[in-house]
């Protein structure tokens, strides 16, 4: 590399960076890393002046990443760097950290320089990954139209050939089947698609990880633009034959293919030409090396940040500035409403998230309820989203640089064509049962049951057991009313009202009633209080349980 060049020459260039005091970082790395490669024949930077190898470690350490293009002056000693090859030190592959790599073009000018995104150009390397989705690429691509005829598709008649006996030959029953020429294929293939399911984080993933593959091999190459002087195919070879150990190229580009790059690039099989928006795994693989433009670059690392789902994405340079109305649980307001017609409303799924983009994930709340927004609520939230502390902390990774991204995903729920009318209706008719039980002393530990009676839309029933409620209160006797099924035609939903629960000759005890639910209690009455004879509870060895309900729901289905 530099091993011919002088020492005084390298002093030279280092005193010069110094004395423009340039903040061209990569730069100054390279050269701090040339001298590094070579330190041991004692021509790195522990030979240096003290005062010069200071002000080397002080622009190097208070150096900034920047995706702006550095470009030296007239008076930058260019001859000594654009002709040499810069040796990077091995670097870990994997560690999501952000790459500067120098930008050229066509003709080898320099550029400048340009930042990749370390979540996306510096991913770990998965094989697997790139192992399913190459199988999905390929399966998904195939047409599917193959395609045989089965017995029924098949032209020919379905006579019987001959008889079925006495002609020595085997029994047949239709020309048209597979043991004939010309016959059917049984269990042949049918056209139908090969593509198989493969989640999108999966397929972002495996474009990274080319991606990062292409970068960690030095094969990826950045171009400022992709501006040819003409068409000839003679340019394209001129710098292809530049290229070192390189086989097949994969031209991107940001945006239209240029016509002159078309024109100069159909002829060579070893070069192809893609926009960003078709870059694609199977595509990086078959090509060893990957050239891309600087738009091409920017787009790609944009499509890699977008949120998959299809949220509303605000980001805010300033968190601060976010942090009570987040914390707060600030939500979803509806603005710009004049122009609605009155007695609008809006029925929305909403869910509202913050991004991580540190675990490349999202914190999203959502409680599945219909938001309704209208002229009198045109706010809608959650509680609290997240809690501040954990907010807060960068170490979390919701904030990133001062910034965080935060959204909602929003789906406009149709409104219904009908809804459910419920009425409450005071004393239906034949709202009184009345249940005689005979033989009471004989009866066993166990629940009975009454006979079912209809009130309002739903059929009811009464249930008690004669030795107590059976929870170890032998002492008193339970009654209870139970919710069965709904009469034909009716609305199945929720059921509620009142119901009064009475032993004959005692006052009614009054009861909720829930949908569902058994309503009544375990200590109607004492047990010694119904075989006293003197209180006339228990006649004849019977009793009469009496269910009175007072009121109860009726649902109706009606047009909005």
């Amino acid at each position: 590399m530099y091993q011919n060049l002088e020492e005084d020459v390298l002093i030279e260039i280092l005193a010069f960076l110094l004395e423009k005091n340039m903040a061209a970082a990569s730069i100054s790395r390279r050269i701090v890393r040339t001298f590094g490669s070579f330190s041991a024949s004692g021509n790195g930077l522990t030979s240096l002046p003290c005062d010069l190898k200071c002000g080397i470690i002080s622009l190097v350490s208070n150096r900034k990443h920047s995706t702006s293009i550095l470009t030296p002056d007239d008076n930058f000693p260019y001859d000594f760097l654009a002709k040499k090859k810069v040796i990077t030190p091995d670097r870990t592959i994997g560690q999501y950290q952000d790459l500067v790599i120098p930008v050229t073009n066509f003709q080898n000018e320099d550029k400048g320089f340009m930042v990749l995104a370390g979540d996306v150009f510096d991913v770990p390397i998965r094989k697997d990954i790139i192992h399913h989705v190459v199988r999905w690429q390929l399966a998904k691509r195939q047409q599917g139209t193959h395609s045989t005829k089965t017995i029924s598709e098949v032209s020919g008649t379905g006579r019987k050939p001959w008889n079925q006996k006495g002609t020595g030959r085997a029994r047949h029953g239709t020309l048209r089947g597979p043991q004939f020429r010309g016959g059917c294929v049984m269990h042949g293939p049918k056209p139908r698609s090969h593509a198989i399911k493969m989640n999108k984080q999966v397929r972002r993933l495996g474009l990274k990880i080319a991606l990062s593959a292409r970068a960690a091999e030095g094969k990826l190459v950045v171009f400022d633009d992709m501006a040819l002087p003409t068409h000839k195919t003679k340019n394209i070879v001129n710098y292809y034959n530049q290229m070192e150990n390189t086989k097949k190229v994969l031209v991107v580009e940001g945006g239209p293919i240029d016509e002159k790059l078309k024109l100069a690039t159909q002829n060579l099989h070893y070069v192809n030409i893609l926009p960003s928006i078709g870059l694609n795994v199977y595509s990086i693989l078959l090509h060893d090396t990957l050239v891309m433009s600087r738009d091409a670059v920017n787009k790609i690392t944009e499509r890699m940040h977008t949120p998959i789902n299809p949220f509303l994405f605000i980001a805010c340079s300033s968190a601060e500035l976010l942090i009570q109305q987040v914390t707060r649980g600030r939500g979803t307001e509806i603005n710009k409403t004049e122009s609605l017609p009155y007695g609008w409303e809006v029925n929305v799924d909403l869910k509202l998230f913050v991004h991580n983009p540190k675990q490349h994930k999202y914190l999203a709340v959502t409680d599945g309820a219909v938001k309704r927004f209208n002229a009198a609520k045109k706010e809608w939230g959650f509680g609290q989203l997240i809690s501040l502390a954990t907010f807060q902390n960068t170490n979390q990774g919701y904030i990133v640089q001062d910034t965080c991204s935060f959204g909602a995903e929003i789906l406009i729920v149709k409104p219904a064509e009908q809804q459910e009318k419920v009425t409450f209706i005071s004393n239906p008719p034949n709202n009184v049962f009345t249940w005689k039980i005979l033989r009471f002393s004989s009866l066993e530990d166990k629940f009975y049951y009454s006979d079912d009676f209809l009130v309002g839309d739903r059929y009811w029933r009464l249930g008690f057991n004669p030795k107590g409620d059976g929870e170890g209160r032998p002492h008193a006797l339970p009654i209870y009313l139970y919710a069965q099924g709904f009469r034909p035609n009716a609305v199945a939903t929720n059921t509620w009202g009142a119901v009064n629960l009475r032993l004959k000759n005692q006052p009614a005890a009054w009861y909720p009633i829930r949908s569902d639910y058994g309503v009544g209690v375990n200590n109607i009455i004492l047990m010694k209080d119904l075989k006293d004879t003197s209180k006339g509870y228990l006649v004849n060895d019977a009793i009469i349980f009496e269910a009175e309900i007072v009121k109860v729901s009726v649902t109706n289905i009606v047009p909005v």
